[in-house]
């Protein structure tokens, strides 16, 4: 059975969170996505840019769709996080980094588990 692949990024409540009894998003939520390239000079990943996106219910059923613009070739992969404010002040963050390709991009070979970012209480 063929797997379908996507360029969405999907955005699940973590365990942890759940352990601290923050079972579910309260929309709409304020999210601002960080996306990371690598510096070799530093030998650090700087910020390229922020996406600001506001989420309603229900739009994170199927995954986002962000638009990403294709990055300058690196040598090493992109990573991309998120932070979120959901509609009760509660801010979370994501858990990991989520990685995308080497021009900033999803990685549409990837089955949708390795395109999710698990947020966490902040």
């Amino acid at each position: 059975m063929a797997q379908n692949h996507s360029s969405n990024i999907f955005i699940e409540v973590s365990e942890a969170a759940k352990q601290k009894n923050y079972q579910s998003f309260n929309y709409p939520l304020q999210c601002v996505f960080e996306r990371r390239g690598y510096d070799p000079l530093s030998r650090t990943y700087d910020v390229v840019d922020y996406l600001n996106v506001n989420l309603q219910q229900g739009s994170l059923t199927d995954g986002v769709n962000l638009h990403l613009t294709p990055m300058e070739k690196s040598t090493q992969e992109y990573k991309l996080n998120v932070k979120i404010v959901d509609n009760q002040g509660v801010h979370l963050k994501s858990t990991q980094w989520l990685w995308l390709t080497k021009t900033g991009l999803v990685n549409v070979d990837c089955p949708p588990e390795f395109n999710t970012l698990s947020v966490d209480v902040n």
